[in-house]
């Protein structure tokens, strides 16, 4: 692949087809809203704590980092309250603001991929596993932070992408204007500076002038985060986690060079795993379109890779009984989103898998290997490839694929300390959509996809969108009906929020307290007193109120959610 393959800007009927799939991305995006139904005033997961910022925001005009985040946070809670303006608060709104966001990445994943392929069907195709990952549109119906840090991510190695290949000094602007607007989400946005930096020298030759701008531009998000944290220290506006992740760091390096590296090879494999998962359909639909292309030797080694890795880690997973989901966050057994009530204690534990989706989840285990295989063959040939163009006097060749993986690298290090969540795995797919495309496309023109490789693909979206349309639905239905209760149980019996459990998101909307201790007997989440508990299911020591059945779309998960009181015996064990 050279610096001409054909983009957005190609050309003949290219920019008719770019149009069709545009808007038929924008159809669906919209259609998949429609069916989730976002609508209700209450907050998901962490964000009932961006929500109160917003909220003090509008209020006020002063901006206060959220206290429950570690984040940069600022640029998502301005665009938030742009949302809120025309009607006041809500979350609704929010999630409203997150959605034109996600639809922004998955446009921008398009355009992205379009630079590297000279096929508008593939570049469809990654968009559309963006679209249907059950994590990205789970989190794009919350105003967590991870769908608009991937929106800003993805558009910023676009423009830097576009503007790169073309010696456009506009794109690249933009492009580090993007990457500011990522890094005032979340401080990772650091990673676009230093990868745009490396690219930008291989790109140009490594002079000592284009090493200066390199650095320079590196340094331009290094100075502007450490200037963000000093003005936010000096005015108070500092919450109480800010800076864990480096302390964190610090405390995984103490711990011994070996505790390091074993670390690393873990997470190196969960997180292949799960990007081989969601990426697998792209990554089979360039192999077996680009596979005659390339040298025999090439095709020998990466199909001897993947049978070997395939076979020695599917057998490793039997002997131990593995299985993906390998974490609880976004994704679980049961569906979408942690179960943030008391019964549950954040997690599905207490609720049976039924036979089908363990059989699902181990099939997509298999789908996951072999997938992680695939991604590890194309890292492997996108390191080979900057070793050839070098040796061919063409460095201006490899910038692309520096810019993938120092990326990757400087990015995985930097989660590295941090508790696995599956929703800290977005930034890394475009990063891979990109690797497999230069990978792939290195040798020549490619063909079409037999008809069975077709088949398994469309089979593969339809599984991820239905599961992700319908657990997503599912996930906001059990949270509305929650919030329903316990505002019920306020108005018509006069209970406060202090006598109340309504699980993580509530009683941090209302009772939040950076100086909380828990007590045993009580959700570790801030609790005061626990007369009432809203939850799944029966508690021993309490009876129950109300009864609201869940009119769920998938069978699995929980049917009920149960307001209970104490008894009057005395108090109850802990969930």
């Amino acid at each position: 692949m050279t610096d001409t393959a054909p983009t957005l800007t190609a050309g003949g009927s290219a920019p008719r087809a770019d149009l069709i799939f545009i808007i038929l991305l924008i159809a669906l995006w919209a259609a998949m809203a429609i069916a989730v139904n976002p609508a209700g005033s209450f907050p998901l997961n962490d964000d009932w704590s961006y929500g109160k910022s917003v909220q003090r925001l509008l209020t006020t005009g002063r901006f206060d980092l959220p206290d429950w985040t570690s984040s940069n946070h600022i640029a998502q809670i301005y665009w938030g309250a742009l949302f809120c303006l025309p009607f006041g608060f809500s979350f609704t709104a929010l999630r409203f603001s997150t959605l034109t966001l996600g639809l922004a990445g998955v446009l921008a994943v398009y355009a992205l991929l379009r630079e590297f392929h000279p096929r508008p069907p593939v570049a469809v195709l990654g968009a559309l596993l963006v679209a249907l990952n059950p994590i990205y549109l789970g989190l794009s119906n919350t105003f967590m932070t991870d769908v608009p840090f991937f929106a800003f991510f993805a558009l910023a190695l676009w423009l830097y992408s576009r503007g790169l290949r073309r010696n456009a000094t506009g794109f690249l602007f933009a492009g580090i204007v993007a990457a500011g607007f990522a890094l005032m989400i979340r401080q990772f946005g650091l990673v676009l500076f230093v990868a745009f930096g490396c690219a930008y020298i291989f790109k140009k030759g490594a002079a000592l002038k284009n090493i200066f701008a390199g650095i320079l531009i590196a340094g331009l998000g290094v100075g502007f985060q450490i200037s963000y944290q000093v003005w936010l220290r000096a005015t108070g506006r500092a919450s109480a986690f800010f800076g864990n992740p480096v302390r964190d760091a610090y405390k995984i390096l103490a711990a011994g060079l070996g505790v390091v590296v074993l670390e690393s090879l873990k997470r190196v494999l969960v997180y292949a795993i799960y990007s081989g998962m969601f990426l697998f359909p792209f990554l089979l639909l360039l192999f077996v379109c680009h596979y005659r292309f390339w040298p025999t030797a090439r095709r020998r080694w990466l199909v001897g890779f993947l049978v070997v890795f395939s076979a020695v880690t599917l057998v490793e997973f039997v002997l131990h009984d593995i299985r993906m989901p390998f974490t609880n966050n976004v994704m679980s057994d049961l569906g979408l989103g942690p179960l943030t009530l008391r019964d549950a204690s954040f997690g599905p534990t207490s609720f049976a898998t039924p036979p089908a989706m363990r059989a699902l989840w181990i099939a997509l285990t298999v789908v996951g290997v072999l997938g992680a295989g695939l991604l590890f063959g194309f890292f492997f040939l996108g390191g080979q490839r900057i070793l050839l163009k070098r040796r061919a006097a063409s460095p201006q060749e490899t910038w692309p694929v520096a810019l993938v993986l120092s990326a990757v690298l400087i990015y995985f290090f930097s989660i590295l300390a941090r508790t696995f969540f599956d929703r800290y795995l977005l930034p890394f797919w475009p990063l891979f959509l990109i690797l497999g495309a230069v990978a792939a496309t290195d040798a020549g023109a490619p063909k079409r996809a037999p008809r069975t490789v077709t088949a398994v693909i469309v089979l593969l979206l339809a599984i991820y969108g239905g599961f992700a349309v319908g657990a997503t639905h599912d996930y906001l239905l059990w949270n509305r009906v929650r919030w329903d209760a316990t505002r019920t149980l306020m108005r018509d019996i006069g209970v406060t929020p202090r006598q109340i459990d309504g699980g993580f998101e509530f009683n941090g909307w209302y009772l939040y307290d950076r100086a909380y201790q828990s007590s045993p007997g009580k959700s570790w989440w801030w609790v005061d007193g626990d007369e009432y508990a809203v939850v799944f299911g029966p508690v021993p020591g309490y009876q129950a109120v109300k009864t609201y059945p869940l009119k769920r779309w998938f069978p699995f998960g929980p049917k009920t959610i149960l307001v209970l009181r104490k008894n009057a015996a005395g108090p109850s064990p802990g969930p």
